[in-house]
C-alpha cells in the first residue's frame, strides 16, 4: 500500500488511487457529520442549562410564561439531541462504507 501522491499514474495503481480519493471524500463527510452531531450535543447542552435557569427563576419572572417556555426550550434540546444521534448512526455506516472500500482493494474485490 502506497501513499497516494506517491502512486505513478499507471492502470494497475490508478485503481489504487481512485480507492484512497473515495475513501479520503468519506473520511471528510465523515468528519462533517461527527463536527454537526458534537455542535447540537453543545446546544441541547445549553437548552438544558437554560430550562433549568427558567424553572429556577420562575417565582421571580412576571407574567407567568416561564414555564410554557422552559417547556419550548427543553423540546429543542431534545430534538436537537435526536438530531445528534441520527448524524453519528450515519457516520458510522459512512465508516463502514470507507472499511468496504479499503477490504475491497486488500481482496481485489473491486
Amino acid at each position: 500500500m502506497g501513499e497516494y501522491r506517491t502512486l505513478p499514474s499507471e492502470p494497475g495503481r490508478q485503481q489504487r488511487r481512485d480507492e484512497i480519493i473515495a475513501q479520503l471524500a468519506l473520511f471528510r463527510r465523515r468528519i462533517a457529520l461527527s463536527q454537526r452531531a458534537l455542535e447540537c450535543n453543545y446546544v441541547a447542552m445549553a437548552t438544558f442549562v437554560v430550562t433549568s435557569l427558567l424553572l429556577v427563576a420562575t417565582p421571580w419572572l412576571r407574567g407567568g410564561g416561564a414555564p410554557a417556555v422552559a417547556t419550548g426550550v427543553f423540546v429543542v434540546g431534545v430534538l436537537l439531541l435526536l438530531i445528534a444521534l441520527v448524524l453519528e448512526f450515519w457516520e458510522m455506516h459512512l465508516g463502514l462504507r470507507t472499511v468496504d472500500i479499503e477490504i475491497g482493494g486488500a481482496t481485489g474485490n473491486r
